[in-house]
């Protein structure tokens, strides 16, 4: 977040090209790394060698056999927590790939620049509507919980693949809008990214109450909650690693073979290498 506030005053209220401010940014993202690098982490120790022996007092090491079956033994179990949490993050990876490929590819080439509003075109209020959609999906359960704490346990969606197959078939929808333009009216589209964003913020809320349920164990639990986000990290860039190649595509067929003025990009380093006041 400071990242993104530095970049967008830097860039945008100075003269300094963006390439310069990424190149003075990039450092920063390892701060947290050596941060931790640097903590005392003495008294973690002491406190895992007290809990190993029942004698606190007198200092203990275990054997290099018992390291090395402790070893296999943390392996063991993530590799079977890995395989029992496997299918709720394909369905979080499902979610995310026809989220980010929707919105990111698909949904910019509806935004039909002739029907723009004060020189912001359609997917500005596209994508706020989607990020709007997704808050509301995230934070339902707290709100219950809130407000309504005997309704909140049966709000959670225990069957996440219902959401995932639900997000595929929008996506699968705006893929024919987009191929076919049918429809022309901003505010169809505008529902359609709402509940888009809705279902998605509902999977990644609902996702680790699944997981945890799936996993008793402490230890396999608290590993389960740190990878479960692996699903939906390897979907966006899956989602934008295709991107690459199918937005040109169904940009093209929206310029020459329907003849609409769809919008395009050209490639171009100005916008990188020079700032905008210059």
């Amino acid at each position: 977040m400071w990242n993104a506030f530095c970049f967008t005053g830097v860039s945008a209220w100075t003269y300094v090209p963006p390439r310069i401010v990424v190149s003075f940014l990039i450092p920063t993202t390892f701060f947290f790394v050596f941060m931790y690098a640097a903590l005392d982490k003495s008294h973690v120790d002491q406190r895992s060698r007290n809990n190993s022996t029942c004698f606190p007092e007198v200092d203990y090491d275990a054997y290099g056999d018992q390291q090395k079956a402790s070893k296999l033994s943390m392996i063991t179990v993530k590799v079977r927590v890995s395989l029992h949490i496997f299918v709720p993050i394909t369905y979080l990876f499902m979610q995310y790939f026809a989220d980010r490929l929707s919105i990111q590819t698909i949904i910019p080439t509806l935004a039909l620049p002739e029907k723009a509003h004060d020189l912001i075109g359609h997917y500005t209020y596209y994508s706020f509507t989607h990020d709007i959609g997704s808050l509301i999906g995230r934070s339902y359960l707290l709100l219950l919980s809130i407000t309504c704490p005997c309704v909140a346990s049966y709000a959670q969606i225990k069957h996440t693949w219902i959401l995932a197959a639900a997000g595929n078939i929008m996506m699968f929808c705006l893929v024919f809008l987009s191929w076919f333009h049918p429809i022309v009216e901003a505010e169809v589209i505008l529902v359609l990214c709402f509940v888009f964003g809705m279902i998605t913020g509902s999977h990644y809320a609902n996702s680790p109450l699944v997981i945890t349920e799936q996993v008793r164990d402490a230890t396999g639990r608290e590993f389960a909650l740190g990878i479960f986000t692996l699903g939906s990290s390897a979907g966006t860039y899956a989602a934008g690693l295709l991107g690459l190649f199918l937005k040109p595509y169904l940009t093209q067929h929206c310029l020459f073979e329907l003849g609409k003025n769809c919008p395009k990009r050209f490639f171009s380093f100005k916008g990188w290498i020079e700032s905008a006041h210059c």
